[in-house]
């Protein structure tokens, strides 16, 4: 009895990992955010430093497994989310101690997010701005002049 039972497992566990495997890769394409891209930065208010949002969920904190690490005393490790949903952009607090604040007003559960939105996590302060398309194509531009310049030298 055990010899066949081994004789079925070594087919049926495979066929079995592979629809797992298959049903993740359906949830994660069926939960892919729709709509366009909307590209934003955190900008540091003390310093000028300015921080993309790269990810459609950003984690906050002071933790070096976040996205956006903020080194200050009074950042929780995990301190907050900022996430770009179907109504553009949001900021969560994560349970943290000293809160999240929109504009001085405290984030109790998801907030949204405006242009030039000030956000204070604990004590750092970061002002939210939508990436300005002059400024991305003045990269794009600069950019592809480099490219040029980078295939000119290379025919010669």
């Amino acid at each position: 009895m055990p010899a066949d039972f081994f004789q079925i497992a070594r087919y049926i566990l495979p066929a079995f990992a592979f629809l797992i495997l298959l049903y993740c890769s359906v949830s994660m394409l069926r939960h892919k955010p729709k709509g366009p891209y909307l590209p934003a930065h955190l900008t540091n208010t003390a310093n000028g430093d300015i921080i993309p949002l790269q990810n459609w969920e950003n984690s906050v904190g002071r933790s070096t497994s976040c996205d956006i690490v903020l080194n200050y005393s009074t950042v929780s490790r995990f301190h907050a989310v900022v996430a770009l949903r179907k109504g553009g952009w949001l900021v969560a607090d994560t349970l943290s101690r000293t809160g999240v604040f929109v504009n001085g007003e405290p984030v109790k559960h998801k907030t949204s997010l405006e242009d030039g939105d000030i956000i204070t996590f604990g004590g750092a302060t970061l002002a939210f701005e939508f990436d300005k398309p002059k400024e991305k194509a003045r990269k794009f531009a600069k950019a592809e002049r480099s490219r040029d310049i980078y295939f000119d030298k290379r025919q010669k």
